[in-house]
Order: structure tokens, then sequence, then C-alpha cells
């Protein structure tokens, strides 16, 4: 059932690769939801949509931010 034959570089590699595919996809919703927000901000002028530009900004600098360490993480365990 499952593949046990595997090293702990394995199970590090498989899962630093799950989430190198995961985070554009997260970053993309990110960046249209940041879109949809500064569009009904420029339209209606309400606080609410003020605050959901801000959050999308704060979501995307996280995001890009954990791809990062990801990516230094790969780099220091020497896995392409």
């Amino acid at each position: 059932m499952f593949n046990t034959t595997g090293t702990f570089a394995d199970l590090v590699d498989s899962i630093l690769n799950f989430f190198n595919l995961l985070i554009p996809v997260l970053v993309a919703f990110g960046v249209v939801f940041f879109m949809y927000g500064t569009v009904q901000y420029i339209y209606h002028r309400k606080p609410k949509n003020y605050q959901q530009i801000v959050w999308s900004l704060i979501a995307i600098f996280v995001m890009l931010s954990a791809w990062g360490l990801l990516r230094l993480l790969m780099s220091l365990f020497l896995i392409a």
C-alpha cells in the first residue's frame, strides 16, 4: 500500500515539491482577490474593500516568503 523504502530526504523532497506546486496557485488566488478588492474599492469606496486590499497584500507577502523559505531549504538540503 505505502512504499516505506524511501529515506527521510525522499520524504522531505516530496513534501517540499508539493508545497512548491501549491504556493503559486495560492499566490494566483491572492492576486485575483487583491484585484477584485481594488476594483470594488474604486467603484464603491467602502472601508471594507480597503481592508480586503491590505489583507490580500499581507497574504501574498506571507505566501511568497514561505515560497522563498522552501526554496532556501531545498538548496540547503541539495534537493533539485
